[in-house]
Protein backbone atom coordinates (compact mmCIF):
# COMPACT_ATOMS: atom_id res chain seq x y z
CA UNK A 1 0.00 0.00 0.00
CA UNK A 2 1.10 3.53 -0.73
CA UNK A 3 2.32 5.92 1.88
CA UNK A 4 0.26 8.99 2.70
CA UNK A 5 1.75 12.46 3.04
CA UNK A 6 0.07 15.58 4.32
CA UNK A 7 2.02 18.43 2.70
CA UNK A 8 1.12 21.87 3.99
CA UNK A 9 2.16 25.47 3.58
CA UNK A 10 2.98 26.58 7.09
CA UNK A 11 1.76 25.08 10.33
CA UNK A 12 -1.06 26.16 12.61
CA UNK A 13 0.06 28.48 15.40
CA UNK A 14 0.91 26.93 18.76
CA UNK A 15 -2.24 25.85 20.54
CA UNK A 16 -5.28 23.65 20.22
CA UNK A 17 -5.40 23.28 16.44
CA UNK A 18 -1.72 22.35 16.13
CA UNK A 19 -1.95 20.00 19.13
CA UNK A 20 -4.99 18.27 17.66
CA UNK A 21 -3.36 17.97 14.23
CA UNK A 22 -0.26 16.41 15.75
CA UNK A 23 -2.43 14.02 17.76
CA UNK A 24 -4.09 12.69 14.58
CA UNK A 25 -0.74 12.39 12.79
CA UNK A 26 0.64 10.41 15.77
CA UNK A 27 -2.43 8.15 15.83
CA UNK A 28 -1.91 7.31 12.17
CA UNK A 29 0.43 4.39 12.65
CA UNK A 30 -0.03 0.64 12.37
CA UNK A 31 -2.46 -1.01 12.59
CA UNK A 32 -3.85 2.09 10.88
CA UNK A 33 -2.36 3.82 7.87
CA UNK A 34 0.81 5.81 8.32
CA UNK A 35 0.68 9.53 7.66
CA UNK A 36 3.75 11.68 7.24
CA UNK A 37 3.32 15.43 7.78
CA UNK A 38 5.64 17.65 5.76
CA UNK A 39 5.60 21.42 5.63
CA UNK A 40 7.02 24.24 3.60
CA UNK A 41 7.34 27.76 4.95
CA UNK A 42 4.67 30.32 4.24
CA UNK A 43 6.34 33.09 2.22
CA UNK A 44 6.19 36.60 3.68
CA UNK A 45 4.99 39.21 1.25
CA UNK A 46 3.94 42.82 0.97
CA UNK A 47 0.74 44.06 -0.61
CA UNK A 48 0.96 43.64 -4.36
CA UNK A 49 3.39 40.70 -4.11
CA UNK A 50 0.84 37.98 -3.43
CA UNK A 51 1.34 36.22 -6.76
CA UNK A 52 5.12 36.08 -6.31
CA UNK A 53 4.65 34.63 -2.82
CA UNK A 54 2.25 31.97 -4.13
CA UNK A 55 4.70 31.12 -6.92
CA UNK A 56 7.54 30.65 -4.40
CA UNK A 57 5.32 28.50 -2.14
CA UNK A 58 4.35 26.44 -5.19
CA UNK A 59 7.99 25.94 -6.10
CA UNK A 60 8.69 24.75 -2.54
CA UNK A 61 5.65 22.44 -2.52
CA UNK A 62 6.39 20.89 -5.89
CA UNK A 63 10.02 20.29 -4.91
CA UNK A 64 8.70 17.86 -2.27
CA UNK A 65 6.43 15.96 -4.68
CA UNK A 66 7.91 13.13 -6.71
CA UNK A 67 6.87 12.61 -10.31
CA UNK A 68 5.32 9.29 -9.19
CA UNK A 69 3.13 10.87 -6.52
CA UNK A 70 -0.63 11.06 -6.79
CA UNK A 71 -1.39 14.62 -5.70
CA UNK A 72 -4.69 15.40 -3.98
CA UNK A 73 -5.09 19.16 -3.74
CA UNK A 74 -7.46 20.60 -1.16
CA UNK A 75 -9.48 23.02 -3.24
CA UNK A 76 -12.81 24.71 -2.57
CA UNK A 77 -13.74 23.92 -6.19
CA UNK A 78 -12.82 20.25 -5.90
CA UNK A 79 -15.06 17.24 -5.45
CA UNK A 80 -16.93 16.78 -2.19
CA UNK A 81 -17.31 13.20 -0.94
CA UNK A 82 -19.13 11.74 2.02
CA UNK A 83 -17.05 9.61 4.39
CA UNK A 84 -17.75 6.23 2.78
CA UNK A 85 -17.19 7.50 -0.78
CA UNK A 86 -13.96 9.17 0.30
CA UNK A 87 -12.81 5.93 1.92
CA UNK A 88 -13.33 4.18 -1.42
CA UNK A 89 -11.32 6.88 -3.18
CA UNK A 90 -8.44 6.71 -0.71
CA UNK A 91 -8.37 2.90 -0.89
CA UNK A 92 -8.05 3.10 -4.69
CA UNK A 93 -5.35 5.77 -4.44
CA UNK A 94 -3.39 3.70 -1.93
CA UNK A 95 -3.73 0.56 -4.08
CA UNK A 96 -2.24 2.44 -7.03
CA UNK A 97 1.20 1.94 -5.49
CA UNK A 98 1.93 5.64 -5.87
CA UNK A 99 2.67 7.84 -2.84
CA UNK A 100 -0.49 9.85 -2.10
CA UNK A 101 0.24 13.48 -1.24
CA UNK A 102 -2.53 15.66 0.20
CA UNK A 103 -1.63 19.32 -0.39
CA UNK A 104 -3.07 22.13 1.74
CA UNK A 105 -2.04 25.56 0.54
CA UNK A 106 -1.36 28.64 2.58
CA UNK A 107 -3.46 31.68 3.37
CA UNK A 108 -3.16 32.91 -0.23
CA UNK A 109 -4.24 29.60 -1.74
CA UNK A 110 -2.00 27.91 -4.31
CA UNK A 111 -0.42 28.92 -7.56
CA UNK A 112 -1.84 27.56 -10.83
CA UNK A 113 1.22 25.31 -11.18
CA UNK A 114 0.07 23.32 -8.14
CA UNK A 115 -3.45 23.02 -9.52
CA UNK A 116 -1.99 21.80 -12.83
CA UNK A 117 0.19 19.21 -11.06
CA UNK A 118 -2.68 17.86 -8.99
CA UNK A 119 -4.33 14.61 -10.02
CA UNK A 120 -7.41 15.14 -7.87
CA UNK A 121 -9.02 18.19 -6.29
CA UNK A 122 -10.85 17.53 -3.01
CA UNK A 123 -13.17 20.04 -1.35
CA UNK A 124 -13.86 19.74 2.35
CA UNK A 125 -16.75 22.18 1.90
CA UNK A 126 -17.76 25.19 -0.14
CA UNK A 127 -16.92 27.22 2.96
CA UNK A 128 -13.54 28.91 3.32
CA UNK A 129 -11.47 27.73 6.30
CA UNK A 130 -8.29 29.12 7.82
CA UNK A 131 -5.50 26.98 6.35
CA UNK A 132 -4.49 25.66 9.81
CA UNK A 133 -8.02 24.44 10.39
CA UNK A 134 -8.09 22.85 6.92
CA UNK A 135 -4.87 21.01 7.80
CA UNK A 136 -6.51 19.69 10.98
CA UNK A 137 -9.66 18.64 9.13
CA UNK A 138 -7.67 16.68 6.55
CA UNK A 139 -5.64 14.89 9.25
CA UNK A 140 -8.80 14.04 11.20
CA UNK A 141 -10.60 12.79 8.10
CA UNK A 142 -7.66 10.58 7.14
CA UNK A 143 -7.60 9.17 10.66
CA UNK A 144 -11.36 8.60 10.49
CA UNK A 145 -10.99 6.77 7.17
CA UNK A 146 -8.13 4.63 8.49
CA UNK A 147 -10.13 3.59 11.56
CA UNK A 148 -13.20 2.89 9.45
CA UNK A 149 -11.05 0.80 7.09
CA UNK A 150 -9.83 -1.28 10.07
CA UNK A 151 -13.26 -1.66 11.70
CA UNK A 152 -12.31 0.51 14.66
CA UNK A 153 -15.29 2.15 16.46
CA UNK A 154 -13.99 5.75 16.14
CA UNK A 155 -16.41 6.41 13.25
CA UNK A 156 -19.95 6.10 14.50
CA UNK A 157 -21.85 7.23 11.40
Amino acid sequence: MSRLVLLTVGTPPEGNIRDALMTYVRRMRPPFWELEWQTVAEVAYQRGQEQQAKAKEAQNLLAKVSTRSLVVLLDIEGTEWDTHDLLGQVRRWRESGRPVVFVVGGSLGVDASVVERSDVRWSLSRLTFPHGLAQLLVAEQLYRLATLDRGHPYHKG
